[in-house]
């Protein structure tokens, strides 16, 4: 049916995002997530992602305390713009993943009301740095800004700031 097709559709465009993308309902629910994000959290391979972004994210049973870690929900639900801002995810397997968040509130109709959800795109910090460091660079459009001048990928902003955090 073009109902079922729709759905496909948008999964499958949701799903080529590149970055992590996860929906969540005033309930902390994730109510829609990607294959980038499942795959940031570590749920592959037939382990499921938690039903609660605070479960997901920060390995806890409750919502997190909004006066020590920045929750979207928290400050979607205060009426507040969409965010932006560094945060530390925890994987399903125990190690962690820093991550640029950019977060922004969603009202819809869904089941015949409307409801307020919060839409974030996650970036993997590592990953974003790695392909940088691996971005050719035109010579001639650095060349007169005085930007990445030097041949040495020592001396380059990005690997003096990956080896100043690979030391913690």
């Amino acid at each position: 049916s073009a109902g079922r097709m729709t759905r496909i559709f948008k999964l499958q465009l949701v799903d080529a995002i590149p970055d992590g993308v996860r929906v969540i309902d005033k309930d902390y629910r994730v109510v829609l997530s990607n294959a980038t994000y499942r795959q940031q959290l570590g749920a592959t391979d037939g382990i499921d992602a938690p039903e609660h972004c605070f479960e997901a994210t920060h390995g806890r049973d409750r919502p997190c305390p909004d006066h020590l870690i920045t929750c979207p929900v928290a400050e979607m639900s205060k009426g507040n713009a969409p965010l932006r801002f560094v945060h530390r995810h925890q994987r399903l397997d125990g190690g962690s993943l820093d991550v640029e968040l950019y977060a922004a509130p969603m009202r819809v109709k869904m089941v015949g009301e409307m409801q307020d959800l919060v839409v974030e795109s996650i970036r993997d910090l590592e990953q974003e740095v790695n392909s940088l460091r691996t971005m050719p660079l035109s010579k001639d459009k650095y060349a007169s800004s005085g930007s990445f001048t030097s041949k040495s990928p020592e001396s380059s902003p990005l690997s003096s700031a990956s080896s100043a955090g690979s030391s913690g």
